[in-house]
């Protein structure tokens, strides 16, 4: 079985078996691939040979394929590079995808989350080291991604699965290595993520090999790594692609913005034939037992199921075979953080209100921070805002929390709440640029300066950019 690794190039000379090395592929700065030019191409760093060697260490019968998308030894690369790569074995259908790279842009997810989401709906199985320094990078973060992280008092083959809180960081492996080359030479791995991973895509590719070909699905084999039956935790439902939308309480989706391409929406008793589906659960009780009894009955025939709602305990969706994501996993994601509030720098705007407008405005100006290369976190307690590719924060956890916790994540340039109006008490006031909804009432509430008001109508919000251009007035 073959496995793509997308890493600074594999020389095969020094593995113990050089002719697994199926493919000798290098990714050219315009995106293009091509053969790799041994005799002008040199291999720079041991890295990707190293990795090789280990998955060859535990799943000696692997065959390899070498992407190559580094091109110097400060072991950085180009997004586009890695979408190309990506988008490479997605084309060849690639079973196992390596890779020690990620990105810990959020203007990066979008790019990156479609061309994985693909991936995974063609069940091919990717795994990701995490960043040693950031809590955050992609591919390894999204859900469907096998994202590993090293374990120093592992060695060997070992790895496991710590459930015991909701993060992006729960799959943990070896990565001390005795590694013998061809020439003899003899090293011991030091204690990375990126040698954490080899550990997990020779458990996988070994395990698959023991499988009916082409038999698998990305969550079976994630189930049978866990050891358990139970659907997998994922932080994000962004293993989706693509997917119908259940809306039987005809709510107002701003289709635009779905982080997935929305193929339309179809009722309930309708046969789900194999698609993912989004269910959208009643507002005010997150759940409707007639309505589950119907998705009861369809969830043999659906692909990937995210429900947006909290499900009752052993509601019998459990037992679906492919994904399932609900709001009871934001429940366990915010239990395992620290309770400590802390002061932050980065600039934060507040867009207070609901509906429709406040989230199409908030998606607006997210992508325009995104065009101009600013990393923007976007926050709200609307619901079914994560839909939106924004972090959602339930009724429980307050704004001072979720932005202290979010910015310790994803680092970013500036952040964008949408929330109630409430005193801000742990930033300085410069740094907040407030946008409210024009309400008679909220206006005698403001006390603070730089403030500006605005109805659904108004020219501000029709022309975002001019709202966006304030924005950065303010904070430059």
């Amino acid at each position: 079985m073959l496995i793509a690794i997308l890493d600074d190039g594999i020389d095969a000379s020094f593995l113990k078996c050089p002719h697994k090395l199926r493919f000798d592929l290098i990714v050219q700065v315009d995106g293009t691939i091509r053969e790799r030019k041994v005799d002008v191409e040199p291999i720079l760093t041991e890295h990707g040979t190293n990795c090789a060697a280990i998955i060859q260490k535990y799943a000696p019968n692997a065959d390899l394929c070498s992407l190559r998308i580094f091109h110097d030894e400060s072991m950085r690369t180009e997004p586009r590079l890695l979408v190309s790569a990506l988008d490479w074995c997605f084309r060849n259908k690639i079973p196992l995808v390596h890779l020690s790279v990620g990105s810990g842009l959020l203007s990066d997810y979008n790019e990156i989350q479609k061309i994985v989401s693909g991936m995974i709906a063609q069940e091919q199985l990717i795994i990701a080291a995490h960043s040693n320094s950031d809590p955050y990078s992609i591919p390894a973060c999204l859900g469907g991604v096998f994202g590993v992280v090293a374990d120093d008092t592992l060695t060997e083959d070992n790895y496991y699965y710590d459930e015991s809180n909701v993060n992006f960081h729960s799959l943990k492996a070896s990565s001390a290595h005795m590694l013998s080359f061809s020439s003899n030479e003899v090293i011991l791995t030091q204690v990375t993520n990126s040698y954490a991973a080899p550990v997990i895509t020779a458990i996988l590719h070994n395990l698959c090999m023991l499988l009916p070909p082409l038999s698998w699905t990305v969550e079976g084999v994630n189930r049978i790594l866990r050891g358990r039956k139970a659907p997998t935790h994922f932080v994000k439902p962004d293993f989706i692609k693509e997917a119908y939308l259940y809306n039987p309480h005809g709510y107002d989706i701003l289709k635009e913005h779905l982080f997935f391409n929305c193929l339309g929406e179809i009722q309930i008793t309708e046969d789900a034939n194999e698609n993912n589906i989004v269910f959208l659960a009643p507002v005010e009780t997150y759940c409707d037992e007639e309505l589950l009894l119907l998705l009861r009955e369809q969830f043999n025939k659906i692909a990937a199921l995210v429900y947006c709602g909290k499900l009752p305990l052993k509601c019998g969706l459990e037992r679906h075979r492919g994904f399932l994501w609900s709001e009871n996993i934001l429940e366990l994601y915010w239990q395992g953080f620290d309770s400590l509030i802390e002061e932050i720098a980065t600039p934060v705007v507040s867009i207070c209100g609901g509906g429709r407008a406040s989230i199409d405005l908030l998606c607006q100006l997210r992508n325009l921070f995104f065009e101009n290369e600013y990393q923007c976190l976007g926050i709200s307690r609307q619901h079914f805002s994560y839909l939106y590719g924004l972090e959602y924060i339930p009724d429980e956890i307050s704004d001072d929390f979720a932005i202290s916790q979010l910015n310790k994540i994803y680092k970013p340039d500036i952040i964008i709440l949408n929330t109630v109006f409430t005193t801000p008490h742990n930033y300085n006031d410069d740094m907040y640029y407030i946008v409210l909804q024009k309400d008679k009432a909220m206006q005698k509430e403001i006390r603070f300066k730089n403030v500006i008001l605005f109805d659904t109508n108004s020219e501000l919000i029709r022309s975002c950019s001019l709202l966006y251009s304030e924005i950065l007035d303010y904070f430059l």
